[in-house]
């Protein structure tokens, strides 16, 4: 039960280190480009934090496995505090393309931030549903309440789904890069 939610960790991971890189068109580019810089500059900080929550998780995760779970409830402690920090910060960063993408930038700079903003939203619920079932498993280390387990499962259909949307938004604004690929460069 509780080694199955490591993947979708990982792809949390995965989704946060997308870095947005934007050159605009405009009246307002320069204030757009500062405010993703700022963006990229909170997702940079956070990366190390997640890995070390990830770590932290699976560590606790596999002594919770061996029936350690003194050991495992310490771990995985230490992890969820990580991950309430990357939800605020993750949080931050949104805001910052949101607010990016509503200054007079071009339009297919917005469609871009529009995309990543989707995935920024993707990969906050997902960390949310992480940290949710780190709490579950803190409060239930054994996964002995069935209704503990049933919502275990909820969460990783729910991990399932945004890390889904993630990579979906992520590959959009991928792709409206690389078809605009001129404009970006030379705006």
């Amino acid at each position: 039960m509780v080694r199955g939610f490591r993947l979708k960790l990982c792809l949390v991971l995965l989704a946060v280190l997308f870095v947005v890189t934007m050159q605009g068109c405009g009246g307002q580019t320069e204030g757009a480009n500062r405010l993703v810089d700022e963006a990229n500059m909170i997702i940079k900080e956070l990366n190390p934090k997640l890995r070390s929550a990830q770590g932290l998780i699976e560590q606790g995760a596999d002594y919770l496995d061996v029936g350690d779970i003194e050991k495992g409830k310490q771990s995985l402690s230490a992890g969820s505090a990580d991950l309430d920090m990357a939800i605020s910060n993750l949080k931050t960063a949104k805001a910052k393309y949101e607010e990016a993408a509503a200054l007079d930038i071009g339009n297919n700079h917005r469609l871009y931030l529009e995309a990543v903003i989707r995935g920024q939203t993707a990969d906050i619920r997902t960390t949310e549903a992480l940290a949710r079932m780190v709490q579950l498993l803190l409060a239930d280390p054994a996964v002995t309440n069935p209704a503990t387990s049933v919502e275990v499962k909820a969460l990783k259909d729910e991990l399932d789904k945004q890390a889904k949307l993630s990579e979906e938004a992520n590959a959009e604004a991928d792709r409206i890069a690389a078809k605009h690929a001129d404009e970006f460069k030379n705006s």
